[in-house]
């Protein structure tokens, strides 16, 4: 699962390269592709 970015609502940071990844509008509990890899590499996490 990803984690909240503290003091940022709407961000997190990957759980693979913890890059700050923008989620708002995402429901909490959804799979989300990460979007800094490949489609072919599918890595997806939980929005927290």
């Amino acid at each position: 699962m990803a984690r909240a970015v503290p003091g940022k609502p709407g961000f997190v940071f990957s759980p693979f390269n913890n890059k700050v990844l923008d989620v708002d509008g995402v429901p909490s509990g959804r799979l989300m592709a990460d979007p800094t890899y490949p489609p072919e590499e599918k890595k997806y996490f939980r929005v927290p």
